[in-house]
This record gives C-alpha cells, sequence and structure tokens, in this order.
C-alpha cells in the first residue's frame, strides 16, 4: 500500500477514535455498550500494521 495512503488512513482512524473518545465522555451511559460491541469485532493487525478494521474501511 503507498505511504500516502496508509497516512491517510492512520489519520482518519486516530480522528475516528477522537471522537469515540468524546462521544463516550459526553454519554457515559453508553460506554459499556460501546466497549462490548468493539470487544466483540474481531481485531487484528496486519504485517503492514493496519488493522483488519482499517482494512475493511479502505475497501468501502
Amino acid at each position: 500500500m503507498p505511504q500516502h495512503v496508509q497516512e491517510q488512513a492512520l489519520r482518519f482512524f486516530s480522528l475516528l477514535r477522537q471522537g469515540v473518545e468524546a462521544m463516550v465522555r459526553e454519554h457515559p451511559e453508553e460506554e459499556l455498550r460501546a466497549v462490548v460491541a468493539l470487544s466483540e469485532q474481531r481485531h487484528e493487525t496486519t504485517d503492514d500494521g493496519l488493522s483488519n478494521l482499517q482494512v475493511e474501511s479502505l475497501r468501502q
């Protein structure tokens, strides 16, 4: 994968994580549901360091 694409993907997911963290701070009662939902998703890292969730998003 080209370096600039990987950098854009990592930036996107960093911003997404920040947004989720902000949402959890504003709505703590939903935190447990979010944690459970994330933990139920299988999360693996590919050889190039992208998680399977990142790869799936790039395919869309």
